[in-house]
């Protein structure tokens, strides 16, 4: 009976199973969520009627499944039973993945590409692997592509193949697809935005041999981009003339490194000399205090002159002394040069030469120093400041002192001292100096005489009080600060004892604050003693 009813149930179930695959193959190409469910176990009770009669079998199904979606099988076991009668039948399928990955309805495979204009750094890179797994679909799994390929070439000429494997994760797997891009640099260099081409120049003053060289290779590539690469120039020159007339042409010829060439770029200059020499060295305008400081007209190479093209150039002086009106009025002289080249050009340059009456006079002063403490304000003391006009013999000379004005402004908080000088000298002149500021530092900041923590018992702080705590800078007379303050007690104690603190805070008049604190550790009260008892005896009663 039991070989019976399993021959039925497996018939039915590879019949409804058949149904479904028309190869009739034990082997089930499924993925394992679509594997065989089985007979049900209505279909199984259905089975035992004979054996059950009007009461249906019992049937408990159970299902052991293993593997994976390449490789799966799945085992039914059915545990019939009705009155007395028990039996148990199996049934097991097993299958797998086998299909591969298939183009999806309307999905269009990449193309590569030929004569791309592009440089090496800029080959396609292809498709992604997820572009093209995105193209597939599988019956079970994802689909898994795995690229490879890399460029071969440089940016003149350069090719690559990138090969695709698409497969699903039970490795079954499509021929492989290969796309190919091939090309290289096709275009020649382009000038850059808003970059100008120059262009030559005409009337240039120049010599023959000072012509005009044209931009340098580097600045006509600078002009220029390329798509891939450098770009090259090659300069050819052509010129002619002398240091009065000459002509110089530039052609450039400028291509990238793939040899795709741009126009040619020619620049004509045209020059010659047409300027007069210059001079060098000539003085400049000098005031001097007295007549006999005059300087003689120099000779030898002090002044000169240079021409553009000429290398000898004569240089003559001459004084004009009309505007002198002697030593006490003193007047003006006009020193002319004159530089001649070969070819005929003249300069002149001037030099005017103003005497005056009598020199004026400097006044020299002390150096005083930026700031000085309070102590030394006290003994402050300013010189005299001197005079002279730098000359110290003749008519001109003059000399004297002049005394210092004091304007002393300063306070233990510090201030200033202001020097002055005012006064005239011998010839009436007015001469004045500063004012100088010294700045007076305040005085040093007091501090506090130095302060002990201690420890006072608990009787002791119950009548403990803050004093008084004196403090001094150590300064004198008006940088003296000093004096002394009432101490703030705080704090807490018990019999258990505490801690008590005295502060004690100054404020100067120059708004400078400082502080001490004395730290008084109470300490804890005696420890408490029974009365004194005495042992007794006492009677029964």
């Amino acid at each position: 009976m039991k070989a019976f009813a399993f021959f039925m149930l497996f018939a039915f179930s590879t019949s409804s199973v058949f149904a479904q695959d028309s190869d009739r193959s034990t082997f089930f190409n499924r993925c394992q969520d679509d594997a065989p469910t089985g007979p049900s176990e209505a279909d199984v009770a259905n089975l035992y009627l004979n054996q059950c009669g009007d009461a249906p079998a019992n049937v408990v199904k159970s299902t052991l499944m293993e593997g994976n979606d390449c490789a799966w099988n799945v085992e039914y076991t059915y545990d019939v039973k009705c009155g007395d009668f028990e039996e148990q039948i199996k049934i097991s399928y097993n299958g797998g993945d086998i299909t591969a990955p298939e183009l999806n309805d309307g999905a269009e495979l990449p193309n590569g590409g030929s004569n791309l204009n592009l440089c090496y750094n800029a080959i396609p890179t292809g498709p992604t692997e997820a572009d093209i797994a995105s193209l597939y679909s599988d019956n079970c799994s994802d689909v898994f592509v795995a690229k490879s390929g890399s460029p071969e070439g440089n940016d003149c000429l350069w090719t690559v193949t990138y090969k695709y494997t698409i497969q699903d994760a039970c490795g079954n797997s499509i021929p492989d697809l290969d796309i190919i891009y091939s090309g290289g640099d096709t275009q020649a260099p382009h000038l850059n935005k808003n970059a100008d081409i120059p262009t030559g120049e005409f009337g240039l003053n120049l010599c023959f041999d000072d012509k005009a060289q044209g931009p340098t290779v580097e600045d006509i590539a600078a002009l220029f981009s390329d798509n891939c690469g450098t770009v090259l120039v090659d300069k050819a020159e052509s010129s002619k003339g002398t240091d009065c007339k000459w002509q110089a042409t530039y052609t450039y010829t400028i291509q990238d490194s793939c040899g795709n060439f741009a126009e040619s770029i020619i620049l004509t200059y045209r020059g010659g000399d047409n300027e007069a020499p210059v001079l060098f060295g000539v003085p400049d305008d000098i005031i001097v205090d007295c007549i006999d400081q005059v300087p003689a007209i120099p000779k030898g190479n002090g002044i000169y002159a240079t021409d553009n093209c000429s290398d000898k150039i004569s240089v003559n002086a001459s004084d004009d002394t009309s505007g002198l009106n002697g030593v006490c009025l003193g007047g003006t002289i006009i020193r002319t040069w004159t530089a001649t080249d070969e070819c005929g050009y003249s300069v002149s340059e001037s030099q005017t030469i103003t005497v005056l009456p009598t020199p004026e006079s400097t006044l020299e002063t002390p150096v005083f120093p930026s700031n000085i403490s309070c102590e030394d304000a006290a003994n402050f003391y300013a010189p005299n400041a001197t005079y002279n006009n730098g000359v110290f013999e003749g008519a001109c000379a003059v000399s004297g002192v002049i005394e210092a004005e004091l304007d002393v402004q300063y306070t233990e908080c510090g201030g200033t001292i202001t020097v002055s000088y005012d006064g005239v000298d011998s010839c009436d002149r007015i001469l004045s100096a500063g004012p100088y500021i010294i700045t007076v530092d305040p005085a040093p900041i007091a501090e506090f005489e130095e302060v002990q923590d201690m420890e006072i018992t608990c009787e002791e702080a119950n009548v403990f009080e803050a004093g008084s705590l004196s403090y001094t800078n150590g300064g004198t007379g008006v940088c003296e600060i000093s004096g002394s303050v009432q101490g703030e007690l705080s704090g807490a104690y018990t019999e258990c004892g505490g801690t008590l603190e005295i502060d004690w805070t100054y404020t100067d008049d120059c708004q400078r604050t400082i502080t001490a604190k004395k730290v008084i550790t109470v300490l804890p009260a005696p420890i408490a003693e029974f009365d004194e008892v005495q042992d007794m005896e006492i009677t029964c009663e």
